[in-house]
């Protein structure tokens, strides 16, 4: 499957696979422009979903954002970058619940602690807001793969609350929001 700008992956990449864990992100500097952000944070991701899906996948777990909302205004100037990054981000879920697996996690983390990867205004701000490592989110993750897919909500969104509690309680996989 060729996916958007030449990047592609083998058509039986994800065969056999009950679970694809999608953390793709980058930002608009280091993307360089807002359609080159767009590209990787949605149709790489949009990508990614359908392949899994025709692969047989029952379980997408993806790495959204807090606040990520496809009706958000924004366009595709990319002017007002936040409305830009919760715009593209909201369209990534919305890509991946078309797609209709069997089970859907969605992860809306807020700042993350990226260790020694955090770009400078993000060091700034870890002192001062809400943050979670990004080691807990794909320990999360997992925990929430391995929970009995009986009990488990089709389609479950993990906001930044329900993952700090979670990420204290060590071995505890998250609680979805309701």
């Amino acid at each position: 499957m060729t996916i958007p700008h030449g990047w592609s992956l083998a058509e039986d990449a994800f065969a056999g696979a009950n679970v694809v864990f999608c953390a793709l992100g980058t930002t608009r500097k280091v993307a360089g422009s807002a359609a080159a952000f767009k590209k990787v944070d949605y149709e790489y991701v949009a990508a990614g979903a359908r392949l899994a899906k025709a692969c047989g996948v029952a379980h997408f777990s993806l790495v959204s954002a807090q606040g990520a909302n496809h009706k958000c205004p924004a366009n595709d100037l990319g002017l007002f970058h936040g409305l830009l990054y919760t715009k593209t981000k909201g369209m990534a879920e919305q890509a991946v619940l078309q797609q209709g697996f069997q089970r859907v996690s969605i992860f809306r983390p807020g700042l993350l602690d990226r260790g020694v990867k955090a770009r400078a205004a993000e060091k700034m701000f870890l002192g001062m807001l809400s943050n979670i490592h990004v080691k807990d989110v794909a320990r999360l993750m997992i925990l929430d793969a391995l929970r009995d897919a009986s009990c488990a909500e089709p389609v479950a969104f993990f906001e930044m609350k329900q993952l700090m509690a979670a990420a204290k309680a060590q071995d505890q996989a998250p609680t979805p929001s309701r």
